[in-house]
C-alpha cells in the first residue's frame, strides 16, 4: 500500500530530522523542507489517479466545470498551506503568512465565476 510506504518514509525523515537537530546540525530545518518535498514527489501518481477519475465521472455533463474548480481549489490550498509550514519550519513567519494570502487570493480568482454564476441564476430565479 503507497501510503504506507509514504508515513514509514515520513516517520523515518521526521526521526533523522530530530537526531540532526539534537547533534546541532544547521541544516536540520532545510532537510526536513526538502523530506516535505520529497513526500510531496510521491504522493503525485495518486493525485493524477485521482483526477483522471473525476475527470471521466464529469465527462459529458456540466460538471465538468465545477470539478476541475474544485480540484485545481483543493491543490491550491493543500500547496499553499504546506509551502506555508515549510516556511514556518525555517523559522519565516513572514513569509509563511504572504505565502498563505497568495494561496487565499488563487482560490478566490478561482471561485470568483462560480460565485458570478449562482449571483446570475439566483437573480434569474427571483424574476
Amino acid at each position: 500500500m503507497e501510503a504506507l510506504k509514504i508515513f514509514a518514509i515520513g516517520l523515518l525523515m521526521a526521526i533523522t530530522a530530530v537526531l540532526l537537530k539534537d547533534l546541532g546540525w544547521r541544516g536540520a530545518a532545510v532537510f526536513s523542507a526538502f523530506s516535505l518535498v520529497m513526500l510531496f514527489s510521491l504522493c503525485t501518481e495518486g493525485f493524477l489517479e485521482l483526477s483522471g477519475v473525476l475527470s471521466q465521472l464529469a465527462a459529458g455533463t456540466a460538471l465538468t466545470e465545477a470539478a476541475e474548480g474544485v480540484l485545481k481549489i483543493t491543490g491550491i490550498g493543500l500547496l499553499a498551506g504546506a509551502t506555508a509550514d515549510v516556511c514556518r519550519e525555517l523559522g519565516e513567519s513572514g513569509i509563511a503568512r504572504g505565502v498563505t494570502l497568495a494561496g487565499r487570493l488563487e482560490i478566490l480568482l478561482i471561485a470568483l465565476p462560480f460565485l458570478q454564476k449562482i449571483i446570475a441564476l439566483g437573480v434569474e430565479l427571483l424574476e
